[in-house]
């Protein structure tokens, strides 16, 4: 990013750096940002580097920090940001692929309780004083139940063992693993016809936008979990 070791470090974070992480940014950093409520980009029109997270980036943003270099993405997706407008204005874009996998996939498994245990609506009945609560019980067991992967890399392949020591069993369906260790559905609908919970690990590109698609949940089972 810099024309010189240690120099012209000016970098934007879109959001505020936690106490926690202070160490690992380096102190010849000039921090800007983030921005206002008014403007979330406020003071991005001097930076050199970008730490970008869920905000959209393209050509308006571009051109609004004609010296920026670099946009990083704190996480495995760079669907938020316009690669054609930032590669025609030499802009590199670089995402962190490794960096959500644990904790994206034990949020994962806190989503398919959640739901599958009914906790939100449960919690409300609880507070709102009912008495009725057994009755009214709809909890799904998951052992025993099937786990659809949509996407087999890294995060969904960390799901898939912690839903086996709940006792499910795993499919997958990824075109393109090529060293699966768990079955692989031959179709995307084979994989909906079979699955009490599917869970979703396909980035969002071109190819996969409305990938669960009608024909998709016309093939899933009565109940599913997605």
């Amino acid at each position: 990013m810099p024309d010189a070791p240690g120099t012209d470090l000016r970098v934007w974070f879109e959001r505020s750096v936690s106490p926690l992480l202070e160490d690992l940014v380096d102190p010849r950093i000039m921090r800007l940002g983030p921005g206002t409520d008014s403007d979330r980009y406020a003071g991005i029109e001097d930076a050199r580097g970008v730490v970008a997270g869920i905000f959209p980036y393209g050509p308006e943003q571009f051109d609004r920090a004609p010296e920026l270099a670099v946009v990083a993405r704190t996480g495995i997706g760079v669907d938020t940001v316009d690669v054609a407008a930032a590669t025609e204005r030499g802009v590199y874009v670089c995402n962190a692929p490794d960096g959500p996998t644990i904790s994206t996939a034990e949020h994962t498994i806190a989503l398919m309780l959640a739901a599958s245990k009914y906790l939100a609506s449960g919690q409300r009945r609880l507070r709102d004083g009912e008495d009725d609560l057994y009755t009214r019980h709809e909890a799904v067991q998951l052992a025993g139940r099937t786990l659809g992967l949509v996407g087999y890399g890294r995060i969904a392949r960390r799901v898939r063992r912690t839903a086996e020591a709940l006792d499910m069993e795993v499919i997958a369906f990824d075109p393109y693993a090529t060293d699966a260790d768990t079955e692989l559905a031959p179709t995307l609908y084979d994989l909906a016809l079979r699955s009490d919970i599917i869970s979703v690990h396909a980035p969002l590109t071109e190819d996969t936008r409305n990938l669960l698609d009608t024909e998709f949940f016309d093939a899933a089972r009565p109940g599913v979990i997605v």
